[in-house]
This record gives structure tokens, C-alpha cells and sequence, in this order.
């Protein structure tokens, strides 16, 4: 107690001591402190700063963040309106008309009757009738009498059932030429009237076709149809055909990778007897069953098969012939550029018909034989630039056997009738066709080929072309004056003659220019008047050997259609 009452007074003492020395010297007093109590002289507590010492990091960490999106549906419910059904009441049906009639007559004394029948609208059946007549009695100068005479007559029908259609017709065709060929100053020893060298023509035919209605994509379709012809003409030449022919198809799912395959069979059947005068000469029949399977992936598309053939003929053996097919294509641009390969194989038998049919002036005897294309490769390209113009190109080769070409009969003194003489040949064809069509008002198609043979045994390719073009054309001017334009140019038409001596010689054909022209104006829609003019280029065109055409020729004449009516068709 006593060292802390000594510390005190020190301590009190010294701070007493430094006030008095403090005091100015040159100022000096006295002061007095006067002691009122007793004097307790306590010390304050102390603290301790407890801050310690921090090492500072100068690099500066950038933050990672994690985000996780939760998610979370929110349900919703959407109840849409009641939306009633779109009528649709169709467009409206024009009026047609039953019938129409077209007449006329033009130079070369040349009249012209066309004559078409027929119901309106029906569901349920459709019947018609046609008749066309055309006729001239004008001279070719320097020739005998070259008048002709065309009559076409056809009744047809279709009838609707349940599951089939079935379409059915008949037919009746005369024709009757003459063969004028020959120049009567240069032969004055022939004596001869129209009926010595008259040649008339007679075909019956009859057909009927049965095909399913049927259009689902899993159901088989069917086609079947018979067919019948009976000819003769005055030089009592007679024929007889009969065939049945007939398809099926379906389409089905045959392969994982394809799109699409399709089945399909064509079978056919024909019967002809061919009686020359009093003596029957050929009775043959030609059978084929042509199977194929056709399947489609993305832009590839390949077709496999054969065709079986059986044949026979009086007087030979049957033989069958078999050939594969094989059809591939390709689409390179969709819906505008694709392009085409494959091998096929045929046989055919022209019937006289059919040959009297491209020439009338035929002798009535002539060697009737089978055509056999033993192979055909080919490949093209097609392509629709637009909706309006397309474009095809196509070239093949092929081996044939028994090809038919009409000679001119040099047994005979005016030459004016054709033989047939066959012959084994190679051929190289090439065709090139471009299309136009817009709407209902214009439309355009041109088309050439090229023909190239190389036969066995002939010198050449006797009245065969080696080169054709032909055009066609349509332009419709407010639906009040139509006008039609069509032309055929043909070249390397070759001939074989006989020269005064008795030398064959090779004959070359000019070539033939023929280009005719077609207006016709609208009175009214049910009447009209027309305008055809035939060869406008004048030429003497030669198809075949001594057998000129017309010059320039016309038909003027007038059309009317009758018998409209519209309550006989209920929509669906």
C-alpha cells in the first residue's frame, strides 16, 4: 500500500513540477491549491487491440457459376371450336350436245361427211355411233383414173356395273382404190376400164373389254378383252382373226428397301387364217404370256421379266421363244430430268389387213410371215422443262428376223402393183420429240426419227424412210376461230425398177412435203364453218413408186351439233 501511495504522489508530484516549469519566466506568480478531500487517484482499465495481422492475395478469382433449368410442364388444355364442313356444290355442268354433223365438198371432186351420235352425261352408260365418209373421182395428170373412196362406220358403248366396266364396239370399213400407177400414152397396148383396176377392201371387227373398277392399292386389277375381224376384198381374198388378250397387276410390299413394287402379267392369244381364191394358204397362231416385277426406290426404278412365245403356221413346226426384258430408269432431277436403259424382245405377225392398210395397192397374193425382234436395247432421256414443254430422246438398235417391204411386182408389165419380200436386217432408230401444250389454247408437238438398216440379203430397205419429221399444232383464239397446222416431211425413200432392157435398177424418191392447214370459225356454238387445205406446198409427193398424191386440195363446209340436254345426268 505504502509503494502505491509513493507512486502516486510521484506521479503527481513530476505533472505538478512540469506545470510550474511550463509557466513563462518573464510572467511569474503564485498559485495556491487548496486539498478538500481525500484524494483516490485510480487507473482506467486498458484494452487490448486484438486486430491481427492479414497476408493480402493480389489475384483476383473469377467466379463459377452452375446453373441447373428444372423442368417443369404446365398443363394446358385447348378445346378447339366446332368447325362445319365446307360445301362444296361443284362447278356448274355446261350443256352437250348428242350429235354433230359436218359436211362439206372440195376441187378434185371431193365430198366430205362426218357424222357422230351419241348420249349425254350418265353414270352408268355411255353409247355411240360414228360414220365418216370421204371420196374423190379427180385425175392425177399423166395417170389412169386415181379416184378412191373411204367409208368408216363404228357403233360403241360402255356400261358401268358394280365391280367392272365393260367397253364393247363394232366396226365396218370399205375402202376401195384404184391402182393407177401407170401412164396410159406411155402403154396404149393396155386397154383397161375403172373396174379392171379397181381394188375394194371390206373389214368387220368386233371387240369387247371387261376392266375392274377396282382402284385400291392392295386390290388385284384385271383386264380382259376379245377381239374378231373378218376381211375379203373383190379379188376373193378372205381373212379370219380371233385373239384374246388380257392383264393383271398388283402392287405390293416385296422388299424392305423399295418404295413400291408392282406385279404384272400380259397374256395374248391370236388365231389367223388367211384363204387366197379357192385355196387356203396360212392358218397360224402366236401365244405370249410377258410376266414382269417392277420395283421403285427414291429416285431408282427397275423392271424385270420375259416374254414366252409360241408359234405355229401351216406347214412348219411350233417353236417357242423366249425373251428377257429389262427396263431401268432414273430420276436425276425430280419432276424434270430422267433417263432410261433396257432390252426387250417381240414377235409379231401383220395380218393382209393390216398391210393392205399402209398399202392399198398390193397384190392380192403376197408372202405373209412373222416378224421376230430377237433383241432391242434402247436408252433416253425424257424431260418436262415445265407444266407446258417436255422433251424425249430416245435411240435403240435391234436384230430382226422376217421384216416385210413392199416392191414394186416387175413381173408384171405396168408395175403397178407391190409384192413383199422379207429380209433378216440390223436397225438403229433414233427419235427426238418436244411438246408444248398451254391450257386449252395452244398446244405444239414436233417429232423427227432417223432410220438406219442393215440388211442381209436385200440391197436396201425398199420404200423405207431414212428420215421423217413431223409436226402438229392447235391454237384456239377465244374460243371463236380454231386453227390446226400439221405437216410430214419424208426423205431416202429407195425403190427397186425394171428399165426398158429389163436392168433392176435402184430408184430414189423425192422428198415428200406435205403440210396442210385447218380454220375453222364459230358462228355460234352449234354452228360452224371450216376450211382444210391439204399439200399447201403443191407437191407431187411419192410414197410409193408411180403413185403420185394430189396436188394442192381443199374441203369448205359448214358443222352443226344438235339434241343438247341435261336432265338425264344426277351428280354423286
Amino acid at each position: 500500500m505504502r509503494i502505491k501511495v509513493s507512486i502516486i504522489v510521484g506521479v503527481v508530484f513530476g505533472l505538478w513540477s512540469n506545470a510550474f516549469a511550463q509557466i513563462d519566466t518573464t510572467t511569474r506568480y503564485s498559485e495556491s491549491v487548496i486539498v478538500i478531500a481525500g484524494f483516490d487517484p485510480v487507473i482506467s482499465d486498458a484494452f487490448k487491440i486484438s486486430d491481427r495481422p492479414v497476408l493480402r492475395d493480389t489475384t483476383v478469382a473469377t467466379p463459377r457459376f452452375t446453373y441447373d433449368v428444372v423442368p417443369l410442364k404446365v398443363p394446358i388444355q385447348f378445346q378447339p371450336l366446332d368447325i362445319s364442313p365446307a360445301r362444296v356444290t361443284g362447278e356448274p355442268l355446261t350443256k352437250l350436245y348428242r350429235n354433230l354433223i359436218k359436211a362439206g365438198f372440195g376441187n378434185y371432186t371431193t365430198p366430205y361427211l362426218d357424222v357422230h351420235l351419241m348420249n349425254t352425261r350418265s353414270s352408268k352408260f355411255a353409247l355411240g355411233a360414228n360414220y365418216r365418209h370421204l371420196s374423190s373421182s379427180g385425175k392425177i395428170k399423166e395417170y389412169a383414173y386415181a379416184g378412191y373412196s373411204d367409208n368408216d362406220a363404228t357403233l360403241f358403248g360402255k356400261y358401268l356395273f358394280n365391280k367392272f366396266t365393260m367397253d364393247a364396239g363394232f366396226d365396218y370399213k370399205r375402202k376401195a382404190v384404184h391402182f393407177y400407177g401407170f401412164k396410159p400414152e406411155e402403154n396404149p397396148e393396155y386397154s383397161y376400164t375403172k373396174n379392171d383396176i379397181k381394188h375394194v377392201l371390206n373389214y368387220y371387227g368386233a371387240s369387247a373389254v371387261l376392266t375392274s373398277n377396282n382402284v385400291s392399292p392392295k386390290a388385284w386389277q384385271h383386264r380382259y378383252g376379245l377381239k374378231y375381224h373378218y376381211f375379203n376384198d373383190n379379188y376373193r381374198h378372205r381373212e379370219i382373226m380371233g385373239g384374246f388378250d388380257g392383264n393383271v397387276a398388283k402392287n405390293m410390299k416385296l422388299f424392305k428397301f423399295s418404295n413400291n413394287d408392282k406385279l404384272n402379267i400380259d397374256f395374248s392369244a391370236d388365231y389367223l387364217n388367211n384363204k387366197m381364191d379357192t385355196l387356203a394358204l396360212l392358218d397360224n397362231s402366236l401365244i405370249k404370256i410377258s410376266p414382269s416385277l417392277t420395283t421403285k426406290f427414291k429416285e431408282y426404278q427397275l423392271s424385270l421379266g420375259f416374254k414366252s412365245v409360241v408359234r405355229n403356221q401351216t406347214g412348219s413346226t411350233s417353236d417357242f421363244l423366249f425373251f428377257p426384258t429389262i427396263d431401268a430408269r432414273i430420276i436425276l432431277v425430280p419432276r424434270i430430268i430422267s433417263v432410261f436403259a433396257g432390252l426387250d424382245g417381240d414377235v409379231n405377225r401383220y395380218s393382209f389387213y393390216e398391210l393392205a392398210d399402209i398399202n392399198p395397192f398390193m397384190n392380192p397374193f403376197v408372202n405373209l410371215t412373222y416378224e421376230v425382234e430377237k433383241m432391242k436395247i434402247y436408252g433416253g432421256l425424257q424431260s418436262n422443262f415445265s407444266k407446258q414443254l417436255g422433251m424425249r430422246i430416245e435411240i435403240n438398235t435391234s436384230q430382226v428376223e422376217g421384216m416385210l417391204f413392199f416392191l414394186n411386182d416387175t413381173s408384171n408389165l405396168l408395175m403397178n402393183h407391190f409384192n413383199t419380200v422379207e429380209d433378216d436386217l440390223s436397225k438403229v432408230n433414233v427419235n427426238a420429240d418436244i411438246s408444248f401444250v398451254s391450257s386449252e389454247k395452244l398446244s405444239f408437238n414436233f417429232r423427227t426419227s432417223y432410220f438406219q438398216y442393215s440388211n442381209k440379203n436385200e440391197l436396201n430397205p425398199w420404200h423405207m424412210p431414212s428420215m421423217v419429221h413431223s409436226l402438229t399444232s392447235f391454237y384456239n383464239m377465244q374460243d371463236k376461230i380454231i386453227i390446226r397446222v400439221d405437216g410430214l416431211i419424208t426423205m431416202g425413200r429407195l425403190a427397186r425398177i425394171k428399165d426398158i432392157e429389163g436392168n433392176m435398177l435402184n430408184k430414189s424418191l423425192k422428198t415428200s412435203v406435205d403440210f396442210n392447214l385447218g380454220v375453222e370459225y364459230r358462228y355460234t356454238k352449234l354452228l360452224s364453218a371450216f376450211l382444210n387445205i391439204n399439200n399447201i406446198s403443191a407437191n407431187r409427193n411419192y410414197y410409193f413408186y408411180q403413185y403420185p398424191s394430189q396436188r394442192i386440195n381443199f374441203i369448205v363446209g359448214i358443222s352443226y351439233s344438235f339434241g343438247g340436254d341435261l336432265s338425264t345426268f344426277k351428280r354423286k
